[in-house]
């Protein structure tokens, strides 16, 4: 393979080949996430529109972008062992001239219809907060915490896409809720005091 030649026209590094197919010509391929795996080797999830595919690019003569480095297909059959589903999740990276010949990584895992688990997905805190004390050297105080968790909806090999690995995500919100400062009234001042009996002598 020959990069700055082959980078955005051989079908082995374009996703498009490995989405775009379908088994017994009735089963098509649904794309269950893609993954970006920068040159460092740090991955980040790709948010993609239905029916966006990433072609590899090359940026240089010596570096092509959005190369297939690996693929995992989750395929679910039901009882009577058809396949009905067949998810593929994939990891898109960079490619170096020095790093030919490329290694690909294909896996394959067979999931049951019936198959399922309910783990929570996300985690969300909304605290609501308040200022507490005087004007001058005001403190925040918690008010109250809601907690929203969302779980999922299908097969647990679905979402991970045949990998041990699974996203959580976690976030939180603090929401103000103190009131604006409204003056206050001051109240007639009270003695509370018992006067000897000639106080008031000569007067009364």
């Amino acid at each position: 393979m020959v990069l700055d030649q082959d980078c955005s026209t051989l079908p082995a590094l374009n996703m498009k080949t490995y989405t775009e197919i379908q088994l017994f010509a009735v089963v098509p391929v649904e794309v269950a996430s893609v993954i970006l795996q920068s040159v460092d080797g740090t991955q980040t999830e790709w948010k993609m529109s239905e029916g966006e595919i990433l072609s590899p690019v090359l940026l240089n003569p010596d570096l092509c972008a959005n190369v297939v480095l690996e693929v995992v297909y989750v395929m679910k059959y039901n009882p009577a062992g058809e396949i009905v589903n067949v998810n593929a999740s994939l990891v898109l990276g960079f490619v170096r001239g020095a790093a030919l010949p490329l290694k690909q990584e294909f896996h394959i895992t067979f999931v049951q219809e019936v198959q399922s688990c309910s783990i929570p997905l996300s985690l969300h805190l909304e605290v609501e907060w308040t200022k507490y004390g005087s004007l001058v050297n005001s403190q925040p105080q918690i008010v109250s915490i809601t907690e929203i968790i969302q779980t999922n909806t299908t097969s647990l090999a679905l979402l991970s896409g045949g990998s041990s690995i699974l996203s959580i995500r976690t976030s939180v919100a603090f929401v103000p809720v103190s009131a604006a400062a409204l003056p206050g009234y001051r109240a007639t001042p009270t003695i509370n005091a018992k006067l000897p009996y000639d106080f008031f002598f000569p007067f009364v």
